[in-house]
């Protein structure tokens, strides 16, 4: 995979990304099979409600609408609250907001503190 790499956490059964630099569209589609393909081959092993999938990016300067597309594509693998994004910067908040994905942002730009869980 390109800008990301990826591990497992089989104790808390977390599978985690981290992706790296700028998630253009041809980036973004080079990565979204190997990512879905990660993504089942832990769902295969594991029931998925008790899979939790973290999307780091903390380390990315730019996201594109593709990007977006494999947030919402991988959120849907896993139950509801099992999903989060990390550490986005102020661009990719501001896009993700907008797309109405704020659901997943797991903590806050300037602190890295979680948010309170949404009642």
């Amino acid at each position: 995979m390109e800008n990301v790499s990826s591990s497992f956490d089989s104790s808390s059964r977390t599978l985690t990304f981290v992706f790296r630099g700028r998630l253009n569209s041809d980036i973004c589609t080079k990565n979204d099979s190997e990512i879905e393909s990660a993504i089942e081959l832990i769902l295969k092993e594991n029931p998925p409600q008790t899979v939790s999938i973290i999307f780091d990016i903390s380390q990315v300067d730019y996201v594109s609408s593709l990007f977006l597309r494999t947030v919402i594509k991988s959120a849907q693998e896993v139950p509801k609250g099992k999903f989060k994004l990390t550490g986005a910067n102020q661009f990719a908040r501001r896009m993700i907001q907008t797309s109405g994905l704020e659901i997943f942002i797991s903590d806050s730009p300037d602190t890295g503190k979680s948010n309170p869980p949404n009642p």
